[in-house]
């Protein structure tokens, strides 16, 4: 439809590339899942909280302090790059680029 045109041509104009997902398949380029939370579920439950063990407070503290020690600036960028975005510093704004080959490779790990 028209709108549609706008949109695609939007944008073009804007250089915004539309990619398009095999159905069920988004779990496997959703960047701070595949690593950063990956990371800090696996250190939850090392972390030692003050509240009374077992109650909200206690499970809350002990998800945050472990997605502070699980995310920096470097994990977040390894795990974008592991989806398939990476970034282009040569621009001024950096942007985000699709590295071709990672992102075909985690498409087929993903449909397996």
């Amino acid at each position: 439809p028209h709108c549609a045109d706008e949109l695609t041509n939007l944008f073009k104009k804007n250089n915004i590339d539309i990619l398009l997902l095999p159905a069920h398949a988004s779990h496997g380029f959703q960047p701070l899942d595949l690593c950063t939370f990956h990371a800090m579920k696996s250190r939850v439950k090392q972390m030692r909280a003050g509240f009374e063990k077992g109650t909200q407070g206690h499970q809350i503290q002990r998800a945050v302090m472990a997605l502070h020690a699980s995310t920096n600036s470097f994990s977040n960028i390894a795990a974008f790059r592991k989806g398939g975005i990476t970034q282009d510093c040569t621009k001024t704004p950096a942007i985000a680029t699709i590295d071709e080959i990672r992102f075909q490779q985690q498409v087929e790990k993903v449909l397996g």
